[in-house]
């Protein structure tokens, strides 16, 4: 994401800890412009938010605020902030 861990959103956190049993794959998602949205992907992170929530490392609202945890990437392969913004802006 071009910045420091301390920085990741919550968002750009969860998708990390979900690609780290398979860090290959989200080369693919760059070149589809998205991270998945089939059911497991999304079920895991729901998961991952709720034991976010658990630990307080975030509040309910940042959780919920996070949906749909959907990220995105332009056709070069930059990532596209959730404002529409690339990461660099």
């Amino acid at each position: 994401f071009g910045k420091h861990a301390g920085e990741l959103t919550p968002r750009e956190a969860v998708f990390l800890a979900m690609l780290k049993p398979a860090p290959w794959r989200g080369e693919g998602m760059k070149r589809r412009g998205r991270s998945p949205h089939y059911k497991f992907w999304l079920d895991r992170a729901d998961i991952l938010f709720e034991r976010l929530v658990e630990h307080g490392i975030i509040t309910q609202e940042v959780a919920d605020a996070e949906r749909p945890y959907t990220l995105r990437w332009d056709s070069d392969g930059k990532y596209i902030r959730r404002d529409g913004l690339p990461a660099d802006a």
